[in-house]
């Protein structure tokens, strides 16, 4: 095989790229050796220029191949070999592959060929399942998996991962979400809690993007509260903050996560949840059957049973628990952009201050109320006179800066309010960068 291989030579790419061909030019383009293969591209290529919104790169390429192919001396025996012609790319490929399969002699011909081509094609379709890059897809045909449905037997389907499998049964999952879809699950997500839950929605949707490929939802109550201090050094300094005291409560007493207790339980009951890839304390993330408009959702029932069907739209949803004291910080982190993000913990620091998604810190400084800490007798006593020490005197820590909007936080930074539609570091210094379709500025 290799030998063969060492026959191709490689063409000058300017001469293939700048070969002007008409139909006609390359129906008479014939070769001694190749011509079925010929006879085959002409045969697609004609197809594609027949067609109402043809594609003018694809007849470029077919004519590329064919012109090729019509300067080998040898003949190919399979899609590795175009492989090696430079003009032919993996499409053309596939096309000629399926052409020797068709030989229903090759397999008693030459077997090794023959499983060479299949597990060929094997790549070429599993690789293009959604989820399923070509490292997986080479690792499963050479596990004996030639073909997309073997993916449900217990030896290949135990290869991939929670989210391939789930991207596989979902295959409309990876495909653009429209804006009022994502309008149609925040509906469904307030028509199935109390009224204390806030969902808004967020990422690219705030941001006015027309479609996108997953929905975020930001949720808060009045209830859940807890903000934990950040454990980032104070400003110009390279030692660790002291924690702020606080009092001891035990985490029996501690209010459970609404996330795990209520939200979900009650979004899986109502029939909106089809699968869970990961959910934390801060997040969940999976697959949710899109509920359409209140006048389409139908019974419980009915939901429940079309997920279990498959039957429906599914997509990826993430969803969000964020503390209120929170909500101004964790509005402009989950809208983003993450360069946006960026530039605003940039602007926090050059003030001496911390912005993370829980909110926008300062670095407080307060006299110590506990009593001195006895040293123990086997410990000398500290020598440093050092005026800028404030071990002995003080106790810092990072104190959250009262903002319940995000225009606060912004007034804070010294910016101007920045509407969602513009939050992105382009507008921030002007640089241009690669243009998304979205909708106009407006409140969100």
């Amino acid at each position: 095989m290799l030998a063969r291989h060492s026959f191709f030579t490689r063409y000058n790419a300017s001469l293939l790229g700048n070969q002007a061909f008409t139909r006609k030019s390359s129906t008479l383009l014939k070769s001694s050796v190749n011509q079925p293969i010929i006879d085959l591209l002409n045969k697609h290529r004609e197809v594609e220029q027949n067609k109402p919104a043809s594609n003018i790169f694809r007849i470029q390429a077919y004519d590329n191949a064919i012109l090729a192919i019509s300067q080998l001396q040898i003949p190919i025996r399979s899609a590795n070999d175009v492989l090696k012609v430079q003009g032919i790319g993996p499409g053309i490929a596939a096309r000629i592959n399926e052409h020797f399969l068709k030989d229903q002699t090759l397999s008693e011909i030459d077997p090794p060929l023959y499983q060479e081509m299949l597990k060929a094609r094997a790549m070429k379709e599993i690789s293009a399942l959604p989820g399923i890059g070509s490292a997986t897809a080479k690792k499963l045909v050479e596990a004996g998996c030639m073909y997309p449905e073997d993916l449900k037997l217990p030896q290949f389907s135990s290869m991939l991962s929670s989210k391939q499998l789930a991207k596989i049964k979902y295959s409309d999952s990876s495909t653009p979400i429209q804006r009022q879809d994502a309008q149609d699950v925040l509906n469904f997500c307030r028509d199935s809690l109390d009224s204390q839950y806030e969902f808004t929605l967020v990422g690219d949707y705030r941001r006015g993007i027309m479609t996108f490929p997953e929905i975020q939802i930001m949720v808060t109550h009045p209830h859940f509260v807890h903000v934990p201090l950040p454990t980032t050094p104070p400003p110009d300094s390279n030692a660790s903050p002291t924690k702020r005291p606080r009092s001891k409560t035990k985490k029996v007493d501690e209010n459970p996560n609404p996330l795990h207790t209520s939200i979900i339980p009650a979004l899986q009951q109502r029939g909106l949840i089809a699968e869970t890839f990961t959910s934390t304390t801060k997040s969940w993330e999976g697959i949710i059957r899109l509920p359409g408009p209140q006048s389409n959702w139908g019974s419980i029932a009915d939901r429940i049973a079309a997920i279990n069907n498959t039957q429906g739209s599914f997509k990826k949803m993430k969803i969000h628990i964020v503390s209120q004291k929170s909500r101004a910080a964790s509005l402009i982190c989950l809208t983003g952009d993450g360069d946006f993000e960026k530039d605003i913990c940039y602007r926090a620091r050059h003030r001496n201050m911390l912005f993370n998604e829980y909110g926008l810190w300062k670095w407080t400084l307060s006299p110590l109320e506990a009593t001195p800490t006895l040293m123990p007798a086997s410990t000398s006593a500290p020598t440093s006179t050092d005026s800028n020490s404030t071990t002995n005197d003080t106790h810092s820590f990072w104190s959250l800066v009262n903002c319940s909007t995000e225009e606060d936080i912004f007034k804070q930074l010294g910016m101007e309010s920045i509407d969602p539609t513009r939050r992105n570091f382009s507008f921030i210094n002007s640089k241009p960068r690669k243009k998304r379709t979205s909708v106009p500025p407006s409140t969100y």
